[in-house]
């Protein structure tokens, strides 16, 4: 029997958007919650792969539970791989595991945030500035570049051929310009 039917989710969704509001300004945090349905704590890694650790300031708690209400296992992914968010990730499993069940959304949510209120680290974009020189552009924007900017020479070149922009005449009577004076 899957969970879905035991979890109201707009419940545990209007919860927690009350808490995101305030830790959303003041922590500039982005709190995502699964709860799956499976024993295998693999899982986390299977979704770190996949979602490329999510965003700079996400924090995503997965919570297994194969047999609900009860918790199976707790995880949370921080981008970098928790870096500087260690014990953050510890104390969480640690406190949703302590609670041991789902059964109250209001403790578990209540849980999750106090810790993250207390040991989110909040990253930096200046802590990935080194990354900027890895960053190449894909083949076809290359491509796409070169094949407009000789486009817009050759464009350009026909444009001015055509035009007399500089015309001697009206460069003497626009600007009342005189060679001799």
């Amino acid at each position: 029997m899957g969970m879905g039917a035991n979890i109201n989710h707009k419940e545990w969704d209007d919860y927690l958007e009350r808490y995101q509001k305030v830790l959303g300004n003041s922590h500039e945090v982005n709190i995502i919650t699964l709860i799956v349905n499976t024993p295998d704590q693999m899982y986390r890694h299977a979704l770190e792969r996949a979602w490329v650790g999510g965003k700079k300031n996400d924090v995503i708690v997965l919570i297994g539970s194969s047999n609900y209400p009860k918790i199976d296992w707790v995880d949370a992914i921080t981008l970098g791989r928790n870096a500087g968010n260690e014990l953050m990730t510890v104390e969480m499993r640690d406190n949703l595991m302590k609670i041991g069940t789902l059964e109250d959304h209001k403790v578990v949510i209540g849980s999750m945030v106090r810790t993250i209120e207390d040991k989110f680290d909040r990253k930096l974009m200046a802590d990935y500035e080194y990354l900027k020189d890895e960053i190449d552009p894909p083949t076809w924007v290359i491509i796409l570049a070169f094949f407009l900017s000789v486009a817009l020479s050759i464009a350009a070149t026909i444009f001015f051929h055509h035009t007399d922009y500089f015309n001697q005449e009206s460069y003497r009577t626009r600007f009342n310009y005189r060679r001799y004076r």
